[in-house]
């Protein structure tokens, strides 16, 4: 994406309400209005977090939804669904749950939480907090942003940790020193963002992700993670620039001895598009690996079984 040029209006925007309706389709607008609404009645704070308030000060469409609720999450979804007719999944042990509606757009909710992590690469102890400590707990600055969506206060914009400036000076940038130790697959992470948006890695996190390469902390994640977050790789529009980066600090001997980015694989994955979809890309960097080998590395990765069928028919070809 080296030919784009993001650009953010101001470093204190304060509120981006109108932007929000400029940019969501009516009927989605008007059910996160209603959230608001729902949640001013209840006493409850909701927030639109992460990605999708990044885009849409990066003028990037992005219609992937998160809102976090200080509070109960699962109980405003269950409001929420008297009003809409909404199937709803929820997961009560994380205080979260996903909203679809009948045309399939989803939205996920989630109760405001802290994280705790035992060990480098466990999975996280979760208690419900703050929408502070829930931003806390984010990979990138420039990810901590929230819109408030309560009917009282809607479109401010909460940017605790300089999300806003970090977006106009291109940078990607932790938020304390031990994320990478808590959660090494934000070492992945750092790297899909900065080549998606042409960023630059800023020093100080650039020298964490090489101390934690020196630590081993990616080998100490377990293979399905490493995997997902590889194949985030494959799915970008652009997978390339993020693959060549990856192979360059990292190697690509960590998801398979055997793939070797030569003159050819990247004349190949350079001749793919992005409607080809990520098996294609896959396909190609495991092009030296055998049968039993590619089974193995799929059942490590937890493929589905549509995607190994994919994977054989682009193979055989």
């Amino acid at each position: 994406m080296n030919s784009l040029k993001f650009k953010v209006e101001s470093l204190k925007l304060k509120n981006i309400g109108k932007l929000l309706k400029k940019r969501l389709p009516m009927r989605i607008f008007k059910i996160i209005c209603k959230v608001g609404k729902l949640a001013d009645s209840n006493g409850l704070s909701v927030y639109l977090v992460g990605g999708c308030v990044r885009d849409l000060l990066l003028g990037v469409k992005n219609l992937d939804l998160d809102i976090v609720v200080e509070g109960d999450a699962i109980a405003l979804v269950g409001l929420l669904k008297k009003e809409f007719k909404l199937n709803v999944l929820t997961h009560p042990r994380f205080g979260t749950a996903t909203v679809t509606l009948p045309d399939r757009f989803k939205i996920d909710f989630a109760s405001a939480r802290k994280e705790e992590y035992a060990s480098s690469a466990a999975l996280p102890s979760v208690c419900f907090s703050s929408i502070k400590e829930d931003l806390l707990r984010r990979d990138f600055t420039i990810n901590t942003l929230a819109l408030k969506i309560n009917k009282t206060g809607f479109g401010e914009l909460l940017d605790l940790f300089d999300g806003q400036k970090d977006l106009t000076t291109r940078k990607i940038r932790l938020l304390h020193d031990k994320s990478f130790i808590d959660d090494p697959t934000r070492i992945l992470r750092a790297i899909r963002f900065e080549q998606r948006f042409n960023f630059k890695i800023e020093p100080k996190t650039f020298k964490l992700m090489r101390r934690a390469k020196g630590a081993g902390l990616l080998e100490r994640l377990s293979r399905f993670r490493l995997g997902r977050e590889f194949i985030l790789f494959l799915k970008e529009e652009r997978p390339l620039p993020a693959i060549l980066r990856f192979e360059r600090l990292y190697g690509l001997n960590l998801i398979h001895p055997k793939i070797r980015l030569d003159r050819n694989i990247q004349a190949g994955l350079k001749s793919l598009k992005y409607q080809d979809g990520w098996p294609a890309y896959f396909a190609l960097l495991t092009n030296g690996l055998n049968e039993q080998e590619l089974k193995m590395l799929c059942r490590d990765f937890c493929l589905s079984k549509k995607d190994k069928q994919r994977l054989n028919t682009l193979r055989n070809k």
